[in-house]
């Protein structure tokens, strides 16, 4: 019977290095996952997969980190995302 290995939980800095900035996204009872979604491919410009998965872990943990880059191309990014009425907050890393 083959198992399943699960990742080490990530540490919020791991996956940044010291001059980045990073895009939070929190949960609320406003919008739908459709609309998550949605606004998370258009704003960060992936997949629906992975928007997917983004959208589950600010649903199950309450926020979750989905973007890092510059400070500039992450307050866009946050913008983008915030126009919809979900609370954001762009990091330093």
């Amino acid at each position: 019977m083959s198992s399943i290995t699960l990742p080490n939980p990530v540490d919020s800095n791991e996956d940044c290095q010291s001059d980045e900035y990073c895009v939070i996204v929190y949960n609320n009872d406003i919008n739908t996952f459709q609309e998550v979604i949605a606004i998370l491919c258009l704003a960060l410009q992936i997949d629906q997969q992975r928007a997917e998965m983004h959208a589950w872990d600010v649903h199950l943990l309450g926020s979750a980190r989905v973007h890092y880059g510059s400070e500039t191309d992450c307050q866009s990014r946050a913008e983008i995302i915030s126009k919809i009425g979900i609370r954001t907050e762009v990091c330093s890393a």
